[in-house]
């Protein structure tokens, strides 16, 4: 499996969820500074609905810490800030690098897929 032996992030995240679509940028900018060091995946969590439960994850978007297999820190959930992704990659790698990004926070709630954060099913 691709955990084994990697340090890893693991976002899941749902369609029509703006908590998924506020965090991909914030995502995809940390994925470019730690990707040397750092696997970034990304799982439809209804798609892979089995492996999510089994990881505790049962709403979206959660991001999950795994060094070598093993699952490390605490799963980020529903509006997840910069700064709470930066501390889980920090403590992924094991040092402090005091990334800075300015991301405009996006809310479309468009009907009722979201309401508190998470997109829950």
């Amino acid at each position: 499996m691709v955990l084994n032996g990697k340090k890893v992030a693991l976002d899941f995240y749902s369609t029509e969820c703006p908590p998924c679509e506020a965090l991909a940028p914030k995502y995809e900018a940390l994925a470019k500074e730690y990707g040397d060091r750092i696997v970034f995946l990304k799982m439809h969590r209804q798609e892979n609905r089995d492996l999510a439960v089994s990881l505790g994850v049962t709403s979206s978007p959660s991001v999950l810490f795994f060094d070598k297999g093993e699952q490390v820190g605490s799963i980020l959930k529903g509006d997840i800030e910069m700064e709470a992704l930066v501390k889980g990659l920090e403590g992924l790698v094991g040092e402090i690098n005091h990334v800075k990004f300015n991301f405009e926070e996006r809310r479309d709630l468009r009907g009722k897929a979201c309401t508190s954060g998470n997109c829950e099913d």
